[in-house]
């Protein structure tokens, strides 16, 4: 189980209803060279992360979109796609001797559009943008941006709230426990990151609901974390047959209600 939410560059949402017909990179690189060119375009490494890369590119030129928020997309991926290219820099190819100078070139690329992309976001109020100054940069100024959302209907992003609970982990456990199940609660099209469990799990653990605690556990391992197991609990409390059918009956339907899109936080209020 994890400690809690550390700070993560927070992935987007889908932002479009036609987001499955995305213009193929070939077609995007094809009409606009500019956004591919000064990428590490001929090679294997960091393929995924350029793609990310070139996307958001083309999503920031789109004026049906946020600016702000596009230019968040883009900063997070710059920031993958310099720790790929990174590595990929100190790779030494044994025959396209050429392609080290594209990946520094690359690596240059990611540097200074990252520090761009910083001094003209600075000041945003955009809640990704704000809480990206103020985790990453030290900006205290972005932090108070970045709380006034609470209690917003910004919080029904999802990101955004878990982003809120990672706040709030250490001082308030109520407000957190809140955040986690209002951030579950607006996952309707896709699974919530695993993460979210962990931290349920180490939360009502630290406060000693040990029915909680296995209920959550339960609901990581039936949404795919094959590495959950309930025994570990038995160190702070067993529960006996009859305890462990009461529990794994309330795990389950919250696992199938959570797969539908159908948890309310109201759901994670048990009665034993």
């Amino acid at each position: 189980m994890i400690k809690h939410i550390g700070f993560i560059l927070l992935p987007c949402l889908m932002l479009l209803a036609g987001c499955e017909k995305q213009q193929s990179i070939k077609s995007i690189c094809s009409d606009t060279p500019e956004l591919c060119n000064d990428l590490n375009t001929d090679d294997g490494w960091c393929r995924n992360e350029r793609a990310d890369v070139i996307r958001s590119r083309n999503e920031v030129k789109d004026p049906n979109i946020a600016t702000d928020l596009a230019q968040y997309h883009l900063l997070r991926d710059f920031q993958t796609y310099k720790k790929c290219i990174e590595k990929a820099a100190l790779v030494e190819p044994i025959v396209y001797k050429e392609k080290k100078v594209g990946r520094v070139n690359a690596l240059v690329t990611a540097e200074t559009e990252i520090e761009r992309l910083e001094q003209a976001t600075a000041n945003s109020s955009e809640p990704h943008l704000a809480y990206y100054h103020w985790r990453v940069r030290g900006d205290q100024a972005a932090k108070a941006r970045f709380m006034a959302v609470e209690d917003s209907p910004a919080l029904d992003e999802p990101e955004i709230a878990l982003a809120m609970a990672s706040y709030y982990f250490e001082r308030d456990s109520d407000k957190t426990f809140k955040l986690l199940y209002r951030a579950i609660s607006n996952y309707k099209n896709e699974l919530p990151p695993g993460s979210i469990f962990n931290s349920l799990t180490t939360l009502h653990l630290k406060e000693k609901h040990y029915e909680e605690t296995y209920i959550w556990m339960h609901v990581a391992k039936e949404l795919g974390n094959k590495e959950v197991n309930l025994r570990t609990l038995e160190r702070y409390r067993t529960f006996n047959d009859q305890e462990k059918a009461k529990l794994d009956q309330h795990a389950l339907l919250l696992a199938e209600k959570i797969a539908e899109g159908k948890f309310m936080p109201a759901d994670a209020k048990f009665k034993f």
